[in-house]
């Protein structure tokens, strides 16, 4: 059961980042779109100076986005593994029960053969 909520939770952690990288496309598109629109507009009263300072925050804006869209990835990522751990955790705590069970059942089963061969031998 917990698994499937895993599986869940990993599906909709997927389909939000997909949609992520979707909306940041866009974002991209546009502001690329816009930058380039503004450059053309001013690029007549401009300074050759004054390009390369616009051309300087345009790359720096860029860079924001990509950081901005790798640390989203990273994020999820990271909810990934964590989502995980607690699967692995959960198994292991399982695979204890189980150990602890069957251990119990052998000692009982040692006690019931111990008693039945004190009975037997009287």
């Amino acid at each position: 059961m917990n698994h499937s909520k895993c599986e869940q939770q990993f599906s909709l952690l997927n389909k939000e980042l997909l949609e992520l990288h979707g909306q940041l496309k866009e974002k991209l598109k546009t502001i690329y779109f816009l930058q380039n629109e503004k450059v053309k507009q001013v690029q007549c009263s401009l300074n050759e100076t004054d390009i390369k300072n616009i051309k300087y925050q345009v790359q720096l804006e860029q860079l924001n986005i990509k950081y901005q869209e790798e640390n989203q990835r990273l994020q999820i990522a990271v909810e990934l593994q964590q989502l995980e751990k607690e699967k692995i955790d959960k198994k292991q705590i399982e695979m204890e029960n189980k150990i602890s069970y069957l251990q119990m059942k052998q000692v009982e089963t040692k006690e019931q053969h111990h008693l039945e061969m004190q009975f037997v031998n009287k």
